[in-house]
């Protein structure tokens, strides 16, 4: 997924770690 997607996700759901942990890897 694209980051800034990931970031607003994660924000929002409050799993910004687990968006980052895939973006990261990939």
């Amino acid at each position: 997924k694209h980051g800034r997607d990931c970031e607003v996700v994660g924000k929002f759901w409050n799993r910004l770690r687990e968006c980052s942990a895939d973006f990261g890897e990939r």
